[in-house]
C-alpha cells in the first residue's frame, strides 16, 4: 500500500470523518483561489482575513480534504484564530481555563464569544490603522498519522468559500450545516 493510501485510511478512521480524498494540484489551486476570494471580505466587521491554516496545509507534500460531522470530530484544543493590527495581537482565542478566568476579570478585555478576547488597550484608535486589522485563521495540529512515515501534519479549516469548494471537489451535496470541511497537510519523513 502506498503511504498516501495508508494516510487516507488512517484519516477515514478518525471519529467524525465522513469523506476524505487526496487533492490533486488542480484541486489545491481551486481551494486556494476560494480562500483568496474569501480573504477580500470583511470578517466580524473588523477587517479582512488570512487563512494561514489552509495555506500551510496546501504547502505540504500531501493534502487530504475531508468532510466532517462537526459534532463528532474532535478539534485540537489550540487557538484557531487571532486578530492582528500590523504585528500586534489585538484579539485571540484563549483555551487555558486559568488565563481565561483572569482575563474575564479584566476591564481591558472584551469577549466576542466565550473564548475569544479583544484587548481594548490594543485596539487601534487611529482610523488609518483600522485598515491594517487582519483576522488570522491559524494552522492547528492533527493527530492520527503518528505511526506513518509523515511529519509536519497541520489542520486547516476552510472559510465558507473554501468549504463550498472542498464539498464540490468531494462531490458532497449535503447542505446540513453540521457537515464541515478540513484540510490535513503533511510531508513525507526523510
Amino acid at each position: 500500500m502506498e503511504p498516501i493510501d495508508e494516510a487516507l485510511k488512517a484519516i477515514r478512521g478518525v471519529k467524525g470523518v465522513v469523506k476524505v480524498k487526496a487533492l490533486t494540484a488542480r484541486e489545491r489551486k481551486l481551494v486556494l483561489e476560494s480562500e483568496m476570494q474569501a480573504e477580500q471580505k470583511i470578517v466580524l466587521g473588523m477587517g479582512k482575513s488570512v487563512n494561514e491554516g489552509v495555506r500551510e496545509a496546501l504547502n505540504r507534500d500531501f493534502i487530504a480534504a475531508m468532510v466532517i460531522q462537526s459534532s463528532e470530530f474532535v478539534y485540537p484544543h489550540e487557538p484557531s484564530m487571532m486578530m492582528l493590527c500590523e504585528d500586534q495581537v489585538i484579539g485571540e482565542g484563549v483555551y487555558d481555563k486559568e488565563q481565561l478566568e483572569k482575563l474575564k476579570g479584566s476591564k481591558n478585555c472584551f469577549f466576542l464569544w466565550e473564548n475569544f478576547v479583544l484587548y481594548r488597550d490594543k485596539l487601534p484608535r487611529d482610523p488609518a490603522k483600522r485598515d491594517k486589522i487582519r483576522v488570522v485563521y491559524r494552522a492547528r495540529s492533527f493527530s492520527g498519522l503518528e505511526a506513518l512515515p509523515f511529519k509536519e501534519c497541520v489542520l486547516g479549516i476552510p472559510s465558507m468559500d473554501g468549504d463550498a469548494a472542498v464539498k464540490k471537489i468531494l462531490k458532497f451535496g449535503e447542505k446540513n450545516p453540521v457537515y464541515g470541511t478540513c484540510l490535513v497537510g503533511f510531508n513525507r519523513k526523510g
